[in-house]
Parts: C-alpha cells; structure tokens; sequence
C-alpha cells in the first residue's frame, strides 16, 4: 500500500499538470482568457499544496493568500469564459479575508483564530462564487458541475472550521500536529485535491469544448462583415427543414452600384463600405432574426417568431441603416444604397421557396429603378408591391 505522503505528492503533481495543460490552451489562442486565469488558479495551487506538505518555517502566513490568490484566479477564469469581468462580490469578500487575515496577525492572534477567519472567508467567497456562476445563465451540463464543484469546496471550508472546533490547532503552528497522523484532516487534504481534480478536468473540458465551438462558427462567419457566410445559410435552412427552429419571412439586400465604388474608390473603400453596411445591418436585426452576406454585395435576413408582423418596417429600417453609411473616399464622400426585396412566409411553405420569392422581389426593386423597398405578394395581381424607398 502506498504511503500517504506519496498519495498527498500526487496531487500538487496533478495541479502542475492541469496549469501545463491550460497554459497550452491558452498558447494555442491568446483570446481565451479563461485558460490563462486557470493555469494561474492551478500553478498556485501547485505551489500551496507543496508548501503544506513540506512546511517551511513560516509558511502559514504566506499560505493563507495563496488560498485566496487561487480562489480568486480560479473566480476570474470562470468569469472569463462567460466574457464578463471579475464577479465584485466574490472580490469584496476575499480582499475583506485578506484584511482581516493580516491584521489578525499583526494584532498577534492566535493560529486558531486566523484559520478560523481564513475558512470563514473562503467559505464566503466560494458561496458568492456559486451563486454567482448560476446567475450567469449558462447552464449546461458542464456549467452545473463546475457550480456543484465550487460549491463542493465552499462546504469543505465549512467543515474546516467544524474540524478547527473539535481539534483545536493551539497559537503557534508547531502546537499543531502533523496531518499526515490524522485521519480526518488526511481526509479533508484528499477531498481537496478530488475536488481540485474534478475541477480541472472540467475546466479543461469545457475552455477545449470553447475552442472548437469558436473554431467552428468562425467557419460560418463572413471575415469582413462578421455576418453569417453561404455555411451558416446552409446550416440555418438545414435546422429550418429539420423543424429546429423556424423562419418566417426574409428580407433580401443588394448594394446597388456597388462595382463602380470598387473601381472608383478601390477595392480596400470597398471593403470598409462592406464592413459599415454589416455592422449597421447588425443594429438593425437585434434579436429579430439571423444575418448572412452571401455573396460580394448581397445581404440576406432571415425574420423569427413575432418580428414577422412587421417584416415590412424591418425592411424599411435595414434600407434606411445601409443608406446612413458614409465613408471618405479620397476626400469624396462615399455612400450605399440598397435594393430591397421582402417575402412574408405562407403556412407550409418551404423555406427555399421564401429565399427564392424574397429574391424576385429585390431584383424587381432593383429594375424599378433601385433603392427602394419591394414585396412580393403571392396573389398574381398585386405580385409585387412598393413598401418604401430612400428619403433623400
């Protein structure tokens, strides 16, 4: 049988191996920031589980932050993952511990005492840590166990202080026995390096799951316009036809001229143009439907749920935002129209069929002589319909 100080060196190894790991992730792409945060979270627990084991002269005080620095690095990398910042009162809560910590010690309390406030802390902290972290909405099945994880920890600084209560650790740090003699505390070590284990499988886990998923949508983004290209339309009518999700009318979009902009003003105008029309596109949708730009200059928008009851104002407002871009060509003022066509979905209708009427109506405004709003109506004698067009 091993011995137990061979089983208690696994574990500051494992974290060495987890902080290795996650640096890696965060080599491969300096975007995840969640990686960086947890190699910090895991190399300082490396260093803290190595110092409790080896106990140098001192090393209590310099252990309590180390606790406190990977709580918080580990708080900052699940908060990175979501793309928010550090969660304030989980901050509060370990400054507060550090503070309180500090002055315990200058005041000359007794170890007692300091580990008692430092567990108190802790237990705080990883508490906000939880409940944060379920306000944040995200909860797939990963999410969940890193919540029940970081929940799991917050108890075992609870029963720390149970354990600080029932063996009392005396006021200096040599009165304190050995844990490698007590079972119980032998436990507590153990149930944290699990913990500390089960939390960096998961991390690494769900940071790799993160970058195959960004990996993937960036194959469905157009680079220029960051809009949905021809994949993510294939993948949006595929899920349609699959009963997924469903669209109910599409608002089709051409540049009109834009070929004279890229011979007048050069391709790279062009491409700034492209860009404007995207992300004025982009304040238009909001939650209403999907963007795609499927091809050089043309846009298509796919309508949801209760947007379609004014497709037609969507359409008008879509003309009106690629109208208001304006750029500076070379000291001359450089300006988009469109040519826009919009089809209202009937009962049972393919969704193929919609794209294909939603584009009869475009070039419909494009021959009417372009910059304009144009409907496509199913009864043959109001087949295509003026809706709006520029004000200028």
């Amino acid at each position: 049988m091993l011995d137990s100080r061979i089983l208690f060196a696994l574990i500051p190894a494992i974290f060495a191996v987890f902080a290795i790991a996650l640096a890696m992730l965060a080599m491969v792409d300096r975007r995840i920031l969640a990686a960086r945060w947890g190699a910090a979270a895991f190399a300082l627990a490396c260093l803290g589980v190595t110092l409790d084991a080896i106990r140098p002269p001192g090393h209590s005080w310099s252990l309590f932050y180390l606790h406190l620095a990977v709580v918080a690095a580990f708080a900052k990398a699940l908060a990175a993952r979501h793309r928010l910042s550090f969660p304030i009162i989980v901050g509060a809560l370990l400054i507060g511990t550090a503070l309180a910590c500090g002055t315990l010690n200058f005041l000359g309390a007794s170890l007692q005492v300091r580990q008692t406030t430092f567990n108190v802390g802790l237990f705080a902290a990883l508490t906000a840590l939880a409940v944060e972290s379920w306000r944040w909405g995200h909860r797939r099945t990963a999410d969940r166990f890193i919540i029940a994880i970081v929940s799991g920890l917050a108890a075992s600084y609870a029963l720390r202080v149970v354990y600080l209560h029932a063996f009392p650790v005396g006021d200096e740090l040599s009165a304190q026995p050995n844990f490698f003699s007590i079972d119980v505390n032998l436990v507590f070590h153990f149930i944290m390096g699990l913990t500390g284990l089960s939390a960096g499988l998961l991390l690494i886990f769900v940071i790799g799951h993160d970058v195959i998923k960004a990996q993937a949508n960036r194959l469905m983004l157009d680079p220029l316009t960051q809009l949905g290209n021809r994949h993510a339309l294939a993948q949006a009518v595929a899920a349609d036809n699959a009963g997924e999700w469903e669209c109910c009318g599409a608002i089709s979009m051409d540049l009109d001229k834009f070929k004279l902009v890229n011979d007048g003003y050069g391709h790279a105008i062009g491409d700034q143009l492209l860009a404007g029309v995207g992300a004025a596109l982009n304040r238009v949708v909001g939650f209403g439907g999907r963007l795609f730009r499927i091809g050089g200059d043309e846009f298509l928008m796919l309508v949801e749920g209760k947007y379609c009851e004014r497709i037609a104002a969507i359409a008008q407002e879509a003309h009106d935002a690629i109208a208001a871009v304006r750029l500076d060509g070379r000291g001359r003022p450089v300006r988009a129209s469109a040519s826009v066509g919009i089809y209202l979905r009937r009962d049972g209708q393919t969704i193929e069929d919609m794209l294909e009427k939603a584009d009869r109506a475009m070039y419909a405004a494009k021959a009417a002589g372009r910059d304009q709003v144009m409907g496509f109506d199913d009864a043959p004698e109001t087949r295509l319909t003026l809706v709006g067009g520029s004000d200028a």
